[in-house]
């Protein structure tokens, strides 16, 4: 039987090579990767958002990650700092504490400059002579996702893995607290939170000890809205009719 940890620390680390490995191709067509590199089963530099990523130089080394991996880093140094479970206010104070404003637009979105922005309106006044009240905040971290630039985007649900992760075995809970922290990327009821939900739910069930892949999809199907799921089963549809993972890009396109 897989432990734990061993489960965990393959979750962490096969999303951060999977982000370095499609970084360079971000945004490319199929046939454009197979043309350049047949199959890119190496970790290359590359450069984002301020060169273009067709030959305007590779200024990030060999196996950085991009910004989706950014944003997990902040998720779990939340979670690390607070030893548990956090709300919108833990992470907006990380954010806020540990971001470098230059790294908009190279490793992270420059949109995420933005919500950089909001997060520092709720976490950075202080007047003298006031006291703050508990946590509470001038802008909640959880109204930051009202003003994103791309509703309906998989932006936090790529990066959620640590909320399933810190909810290990309640993927109920797991479900709940990715709806409750995806407001910090997408507006309340947008679609993506709900994939959050699914992604965050289904790594809560997968660490439990004896868990198959049946007993990760049936807890999704379980959890989250009946128009995911019937997302999902097209997708496990498609899978079901390949025989290799590679076969199935021209379909999903």
């Amino acid at each position: 039987m897989i432990a734990c940890f061993d489960k965990i620390y393959g979750c962490i680390s096969g999303s951060q090579i999977g982000s370095a490995l499609g970084a360079p191709v971000e945004n490319w067509t199929h046939e454009e990767i197979e043309r350049e590199y047949g199959v890119l089963d190496q970790l290359i530099g590359y450069a984002h958002y301020q060169k273009n990523d067709r030959g305007g130089g590779r200024d990030r080394p060999p196996g950085t990650t991009e910004d989706g991996i950014e944003r997990q880093r902040l998720m779990c140094t939340a979670i690390v700092e607070k030893s548990g479970r956090i709300t919108c206010q833990d992470l907006a104070r990380v954010w806020v504490r540990d971001i470098d404003p230059d790294n908009f637009g190279v490793q992270m979105q420059p949109t995420d400059a933005t919500m950089f922005k909001l997060m520092q309106a709720g976490e950075g006044f202080e007047v003298e002579g006031y006291q703050r009240i508990g946590h509470y905040s001038f802008f909640p971290a959880s109204e930051v996702g009202r003003y994103t630039v791309a509703p309906g985007t998989v932006a936090f649900a790529r990066s959620c893995q640590p909320v399933g992760i810190i909810n290990a075995f309640d993927p109920q809970q797991a479900a709940e607290d990715a709806l409750e922290l995806g407001r910090m990327y997408v507006p309340p009821n947008d679609v993506a939170l709900f994939w959050g939900a699914a992604v965050a739910a289904g790594i809560a069930e997968a660490i439990k000890p004896g868990a198959t892949v049946d007993s990760v999809l049936e807890m999704m199907k379980k959890l989250v809205p009946a128009q995911i799921w019937l997302e999902i089963e097209e997708g496990l549809n498609v899978a079901n009719r390949h025989e290799r993972a590679i076969d199935m890009w021209q379909t999903f396109n």
